[in-house]
C-alpha cells in the first residue's frame, strides 16, 4: 500500500500503539471549483455547493491512497480517496497527528 500526501502540508498519523508517521507534502495539490446557488429566506441567506472542475488530482493508480482535502475527496467520489479524522490536539487546540483516515465514498 502507498499513501501519497495531496495537501500543501505534512500529515502526520498516529497508529494505535503510539507510533508517529509523517507523510510529507508531495507537491501534488489538487483543487476543485467551486460555486454556490443562494437562497434569501426571510433574510438568512443559504448557500448550496456545487463542485466544479478538478485540477491536477493523479489518475487512480490500484493500491495507492491519496490524501486530500474534504472538499476534494466529495467532489470526485473515488475510494481512493482519504481524509484525515480523529485528530489529537495540543494543550492549544492545534492539530499535532490524526489518528484515522477517512474513506469519503
Amino acid at each position: 500500500m502507498n499513501i501519497l500526501n495531496c495537501t500543501p502540508h505534512p500529515i502526520n498519523f498516529e497508529a494505535s500503539n503510539g507510533d508517529v508517521t509523517e507523510f510529507p507534502y508531495s507537491g501534488i495539490v489538487p483543487r476543485v471549483s467551486m460555486e454556490y446557488t443562494e437562497m434569501d429566506v426571510d433574510g438568512i441567506l443559504f448557500s448550496r455547493p456545487k463542485y466544479g472542475e478538478v485540477i491536477g488530482l493523479p489518475k487512480y493508480e490500484e493500491g495507492t491512497y491519496l490524501i486530500v482535502s474534504r472538499m476534494l475527496a466529495t467532489a470526485c467520489n473515488r475510494s481512493d480517496l482519504i481524509v484525515p479524522c480523529k485528530f489529537k490536539r495540543d494543550h492549544n487546540g492545534a492539530i499535532q497527528s490524526c489518528k484515522s483516515f477517512q474513506v469519503m465514498s
